[in-house]
């Protein structure tokens, strides 16, 4: 008796049904790199370009932290000059002999209460717990990962300096004294001008490395990112192409399907 084998495979209980692929895996998220085992060399180097960038987001917030301790500072010595300017005014005014004594003496009172001004916008020039112009000291502003990379802001206690130079001594209560005061004045300006001078040079050097690490967190950027970046028409087509092939392999599975069932109609067999 001739037999025939009619027997067919039962579908696998995952017939037409795939793992994500690591093309679709790529389309979903944009990225090459989704697990350590897509390509783990690169993922090391991808790990270490991120700490690069976590590192210079870092640096960049410290020097904008130093920037903005010497626009402090800058802003209160541009109202110390704006200060000795008026003091300046008061002395020359008070040089004149042709003034009376009660208007002499009302010039001695502005002149005096814009040198305690003075002293005050020097105390008051703080940048969180740091006297910026009444304590000598440094600051260091930390701009890389190793010690040496450190840029100090110097703090410069401006009111001993002023009492060394007798600022807050002079008045203006006679045409000498006047006089010898304009010399003081002159001699104040010209600290107040170096020391504006000195922080002009700190904050153009921060922000000189502002601008350099900026720019290399952008390249660090670029770099990881062509690392961790899918490349997305490429996924896409190899993503269309195991699709095309798994329609296929489905196609070709229901017509040996048919097949063997015409077959077996034809001899009779149920």
């Amino acid at each position: 008796m001739i037999t025939i084998d009619s027997h067919i495979p039962p579908p696998s209980s995952t017939f037409g049904i795939t793992e994500p692929s690591n093309s679709s895996q790529q389309i979903a998220s944009g990225k090459r790199l989704n697990s350590a085992q897509d390509d783990p060399g690169s993922l090391a180097i991808a790990t270490q370009l991120s700490a690069e960038i976590i590192s210079q987001g870092q640096y960049s917030r410290n020097i904008n932290d130093g920037v903005s301790m010497v626009e402090v500072a800058d802003a209160s010595l541009q109202q110390s000059s704006e200060i000795t300017f008026k003091m300046q005014e008061l002395a020359q005014q008070a040089a004149n002999s042709t003034l009376s004594h009660s208007q002499r003496t009302l010039l001695q009172e502005q002149f005096a209460q814009l040198q305690d001004e003075l002293r005050q916008v020097h105390q008051n020039s703080v940048f969180g717990d740091n006297q910026l112009l009444s304590e000598n000291g440094t600051t260091q502003i930390q701009v890389g990962a190793s010690q040496a990379e450190r840029i100090p802001v110097i703090q410069i206690d401006l009111n001993e300096q002023l009492t060394e130079a007798d600022f807050f001594a002079a008045n203006i209560a006679t045409p000498e004294a006047a006089t010898n005061s304009l010399t003081t004045l002159a001699e104040t300006n010209q600290l107040i001008t170096r020391t504006r001078t000195e922080l002009g040079a700190t904050q153009n050097r921060l922000e000189v490395r502002a601008n350099t690490i900026e720019n290399n967190r952008i390249e660090t950027i670029q770099s990881r990112g062509r690392i961790t970046d899918a490349d997305i028409a490429m996924a896409t087509a190899s993503r269309t192409r195991e699709l095309i092939l798994n329609n296929v392999e489905i196609a070709m599975q229901g017509q040996s399907n048919i097949a063997t069932v015409s077959a077996l109609q034809l001899l009779g067999v149920e």
